[in-house]
Order: structure tokens, then sequence, then C-alpha cells
């Protein structure tokens, strides 16, 4: 079972990587300036999108935290493949939007295997730098968000075990491309660095926590659809 675990995460990490490449190459391909009217369209607009997403910081593998009658380990995860929800708003020289995206992780703490979901929610800001008579256009983004990270069996009072789910924010930090294929539809290709804290846990007992450091950067390829 782990082995087939284990390729069906690393097909899932190829299919990833080619559809990431395969945007990028496509806005490299068409960064060209347009001499007619420019296809991007203002408005609101949906979108979805698949995600490689690390964590790192205090997840290395050999600490926990312990308190209040339970200990909470962290363990060292592996990049994995998540997905992505968007609901926005858009002009010509930037836009907004709200975010949903989880990935599930594969990782380790002192030599036992655990599985890790993280969980995401947040906003962001995005300035287009340049106009709309461009087919591809750079964009940097600004953004904060809220982090759920939940370690399987990560918690013990020393008798049984529970889910340690932990809790916190993160600032986000990013850019991108944005591909107008028509005046409706684009793709964003996106890098974004998170410096986030997670300072409540949830486990067998519930407990504040001394702002535990949960960096890590977000990989993104989306589609979205302009009304």
């Amino acid at each position: 079972m782990r082995k087939w675990r284990a390729i069906t995460a690393f097909q899932k990490s190829l299919v990833t990587n080619y559809l990431y490449c395969i945007c990028v190459a496509l806005m490299l391909i068409f960064l060209i300036p347009n001499t007619g009217e420019g296809k991007s369209k203002d408005g609101f607009y949906i979108g979805v999108g698949v995600t490689n997403v690390s964590i790192g910081g205090d997840f290395d593998g050999d600490n926990f935290v312990s308190g209040g009658g339970s200990a909470e380990v962290f363990p060292k995860m592996e990049d994995a493949q998540g997905i992505k929800y968007i609901l926005g708003f858009q002009s010509n020289i930037g836009g907004i939007d709200l975010s949903y995206s989880r990935s599930e992780h594969d990782g380790n703490w002192a030599g036992i295997d655990m599985t890790s979901v993280f969980k995401s929610y947040d906003i962001d800001f995005h300035i287009l730098l340049l106009k709309t008579t461009y087919i591809v256009r750079p964009r940097l983004t600004l953004g904060a968000g809220i982090n759920r990270l939940t370690v399987e069996d990560g918690s013990t009072d020393g008798f049984s075990v529970d889910d340690a789910i932990f809790k916190g924010a993160a600032v986000r930090l990013g850019a991108g491309l944005e591909l107008s294929l028509h005046e409706r539809f684009a793709i964003d290709a996106m890098a974004i660095y998170r410096w986030g804290r997670y300072n409540k846990v949830e486990g067998i007992v519930e407990g504040d926590l001394d702002d535990i450091d949960g960096n890590g950067a977000t990989y993104s390829a989306e589609v979205k659809f302009i009304f």
C-alpha cells in the first residue's frame, strides 16, 4: 500500500509540474504586445488551479511541543500537490481575490510515517504591470491567509492519540504572469512565499503556542473565467 501511495504521489507530481511548465511556456511564447484591442476584460471571475505546496520551518521531523497534558509533534513533510478554488474581481490595473486551497502531505517524525493535510484561506491583492494591450502581463501579489495544518495522530497524552490541528495566519508575497487567451478566459502562473505562524493547537488538549514557524512556498497554475 505504501509503495502504491508513493507511485501515485509521484504521478501527481509529474502531472502538476507538466501543467505548470506548459502554462509558463505558453506565456513566454505570447510575451508580445498586441497592437489591437487587448484581450483582458474587467469583472468578477471564478477559477480553479493546481498547486505545489511546501511546509518547512519548525516542522523538521524532530521537534514537538508539550503542555496542558498532551504532546503534539512536528513531522517533516514532503512537498505535495493540491487544488485551489478562486473567486475575485479584476480591472486593467490589478485585482483582488479570495481563495481556498488544500494539499495532503506525506511525512515522517522520529521514524514514524505520518500524513498531514494543509488548508489555506487567503485574500490576495494583485498589481498588473502592463496595460491590457499585452497578451501576457506580469503581476505582483501581496496577501494574507488563515492556515490550518492537521497532523493525523499527531497528538498524544501517553495513553491515546488524536489528530493535532495547528491554527495560525500568514503574510503572502509573490509574483506571476497572466496569459489572456480570450476576453473571458485567462491562465495565471504564480509563485508565492508565505511567512506563517501557528499560535494555537487543538489535539487531545487545546492550547496556545509560542509562534511555531510554518513558512513555505506555493507554486500554482490557474485557469479563470471572467464574467
